[in-house]
């Protein structure tokens, strides 16, 4: 079994073990956990239960996901939503503009250049 120990400048202790050589651990419970983390069978009781958390995990991280992908999906359609309602805004603007620039009897021509509606748009108003 190799461990590598490296001392820190923040007085942490960093250790890593060569887990692939499990069979060379002398302590039961470290052969077992070295052996699981090798070849993903849990045998004693400490490395069954973190193989259910780890499939707790997984299920809980599928789960996000989903709610992820539903909450971009509407997402989507609320920022779809949002640009529609900014142009029908500005439209009505143009209109709106429009229509006061016609009680100001300001010319057609002029309303359509300023506005950016066509003729035939300016004059279904009046």
């Amino acid at each position: 079994m190799y461990t590598y120990k490296f001392f820190k400048t923040d007085k942490t202790v960093k250790v890593f073990y060569n887990a692939s050589a499990w069979d060379k651990t002398e302590n039961e419970e470290l052969k077992s956990f070295f052996k699981f983390i090798c070849n993903n069978k849990a045998e004693s009781s400490f490395t069954k239960s973190l193989l259910q958390k780890v499939r707790e995990t997984i299920k809980n991280e599928e789960f996000i996901a989903r709610y992820m992908a539903v909450n971009l999906h509407d997402y989507d359609i609320m920022e779809a939503g949002r640009k529609e309602g900014l142009t029908e805004g500005a439209r009505e603007a143009k209109i709106q503009t429009a229509k006061n620039m016609l009680v100001e009897k300001i010319p057609i021509e002029t309303i359509v250049k300023c506005t950016g509606l066509s003729i035939e748009e300016v004059k279904n108003l009046g």
